[in-house]
């Protein structure tokens, strides 16, 4: 049982089918409202399917937690579009970028409600949005056997530096990832 929040399911129709192994959780913010976010990210655009876009996930300020695209099914969210000058020191992520690849066959994606502003100017989280979201970043890194770490929890930005230089805006990754050590050892 989810100790903040809800978890929904509301499943997009936009996704990659892989069976390439998940690396990492990339970390998004919505850049509008939660409601608006989740209306683009199960729309099938059948006027422009190049326009499809989704996530594994979707976190709401009140803590509720939408259940998109399923990575246990080989399902992969449409969500961090191209690599670009991506961040070099996560290993996986550059010699993915080295061999032409593309991140969102190996990674699950988590947005996060945040208007642009507040993305832009950096503001923290609610504490239920936190709450949520940590829990559920710990509770998918426990299922997929991987460690917290600077390589197994990146911020969309780190993907791409170029066109996304503020996402996840609302998350100082680094941080997160502190808290993330701490309350492991609470699930």
């Amino acid at each position: 049982m989810i100790p903040h929040g809800q978890i929904y399911p509301y499943p997009s129709p936009n996704f990659y089918v892989s069976s390439d192994p998940i690396k990492a959780i990339c970390l998004h913010g919505t850049a509008g409202s939660g409601r608006s976010a989740l209306a683009t990210l199960t729309d099938p655009r059948p006027d422009n399917p190049d326009a499809r876009v989704s996530s594994n996930y979707l976190v709401f300020k009140n803590g509720e937690i939408y259940f998109l695209v399923d990575h246990r099914r080989g399902r992969r969210a449409w969500a961090n579009g191209p690599i670009k000058k991506p961040d070099k020191n996560i290993k996986w992520l550059a010699a993915l970028a080295a061999a032409g690849g593309f991140a969102n066959t190996s990674t699950i994606s988590i947005e996060h409600e945040a208007t642009d502003a507040e993305m832009k100017r950096h503001a923290p989280m609610t504490d239920a949005q936190f709450n949520s979201s940590t829990w559920l970043t710990l509770t998918l890194l426990r299922e997929l056997g991987l460690p917290i770490s600077d390589q197994t929890v990146i911020g969309h930005r780190q993907v791409n530096s170029v066109d996304k230089f503020y996402c996840p805006g609302v998350i100082d990754v680094p941080a997160y990832i502190d808290v993330l050590k701490l309350r492991a050892n609470m699930l």
